[in-house]
């Protein structure tokens, strides 16, 4: 079984992994029984052998939800461990399907671990912070923070101030692209919901037309420049006749006017993919860690119990010990987990910091910004900002 895992596949350029199983091979028993006659029990057999080696290489969840709760606490238990692909797929699938026996076990520890992963999720959104970069905080308030945060701030408006420019002529030329792909993506999507009860925001749809569209607007425009500058260079270009230079100047003076179109149409390209591309998602990911690095410049002028990010990290700590001891404590009901473990227990401890420890032995792994006291106010619904994020 070959199982496709993408967690942005409307995003231009985000990655998708291959996680390939076993080969299924049916049993000589089961080929014996569709061979007497039994063929619709072989079948079914057979084809319950492959829904379960799907369900190893493919994630699972039943709402959008559940599935971002799983998957930041497989981030929690994983705690920073590096993994290579393989084993990373591999302890996806394998909180997934914990997640289903779990949840078919109605483990009254599990729904409170998972609800609490829920209120966490929400108050990083209502921060205008994701997971990742909660997790990635340095300790707020202290002056090697301060510097740290200062120092990619200019970083950023370097890259900004003088990398920018260099690919800005791509981004001018290849803006009619995004323009064009928006709103046909929008009209699409808003078609596709509106024929169908079971879709949920379409993005397999904005997926299938971002490629579509985009190829076929990068090749009409790669054309259109060319013949565009052709025309001016054949109107334009003043020297079409040169006498008394070296044969190759005078070569290249007279044929200018069609060698640089068509040079333009062989550079231009390689350009737009590895630079100009490059340098957008650059920009683009260092302006969306802005708001955690102007958190992180704010910190010093807070104290540390009213700092809501600071709140948030020292959450995510309480909720990384919950998560690891409870994964620890029921690996048996996992089958094979125990037998086979992706992460052991000496690197989960090597990657626990001495606030980590602290925090452990002091038995304080409630989280604090779910009280009622918490001067934190969300603003929305679950359902809202499921629908929001969505």
């Amino acid at each position: 079984a070959v199982g496709i895992n993408y967690f942005s596949a409307h995003v231009f350029r985000s990655n998708a992994f291959a996680d390939i199983s076993r080969p299924i091979e049916p049993s000589p028993e089961l080929i014996e029984r569709f061979t007497n006659g039994d063929k619709r029990a072989a079948c079914g057999e057979l084809l319950e052998e492959i829904r379960v080696a799907l369900n190893s290489v493919t994630m699972h969840a039943p709402n959008y939800d559940t599935l971002k709760a799983v998957r930041t606490a497989r981030r929690m238990y994983q705690n920073g461990v590096e993994l290579d692909t393989k084993d990373y797929l591999r302890l996806n699938n394998r909180f997934m399907q914990a997640n289903e026996i779990w949840q078919e076990k109605n483990d009254p520890v599990y729904h409170h671990l998972l609800n609490d992963i829920h209120l966490y999720l929400k108050y990083c959104w209502v921060q205008g912070l994701t997971d990742k970069q909660v997790r990635d905080l340095p300790p707020l308030g202290t002056f090697k923070t301060l510097a740290i945060a200062w120092l990619e701030i200019f970083k950023t408006f370097f890259i900004v101030l003088f990398v920018l420019p260099l690919a800005l002529p791509g981004l001018i030329l290849n803006l009619p692209i995004p323009l064009r792909v928006n709103c046909v993506v929008r009209r699409e999507m808003a078609k596709a919901l509106a024929g169908s009860s079971v879709k949920v925001a379409a993005r397999d749809v904005a997926a299938s037309q971002k490629v579509i569209v985009g190829a076929t607007l990068v090749a009409t425009l790669m054309i259109l420049y060319t013949v565009l500058g052709l025309v001016l260079m054949f109107v334009f270009w003043p020297f079409k006749e040169v006498e008394g230079k070296p044969p190759a100047h005078e070569f290249f003076a007279e044929n200018a006017w069609w060698i640089a179109p068509l040079v333009f149409l062989i550079v231009f390209p390689l350009y737009t993919f590895f630079f100009v591309v490059r340098v957008g998602g650059s920009v683009s990911r260092r302006v969306r860690h802005l708001p955690a690095l102007f958190i992180c410049v704010a910190s010093v002028c807070k104290s540390a119990h009213k700092n809501p990010a600071e709140a948030l990290r020292q959450d995510r700590k309480r909720l990384v010990l919950r998560v690891q001891e409870f994964v620890e404590n029921n690996l048996d009901a996992i089958p094979g987990w125990a037998d086979d473990r992706i992460i052991s227990q000496d690197m989960i401890a090597k990657r626990r910091s001495d606030d980590t420890l602290k925090l452990m032995e002091s038995g304080d792994l409630m989280p604090h910004l779910t009280d009622s006291e918490s001067s934190i106010s969300l603003p929305m619904t679950s359902s809202a900002a499921t629908r929001k994020e969505a």
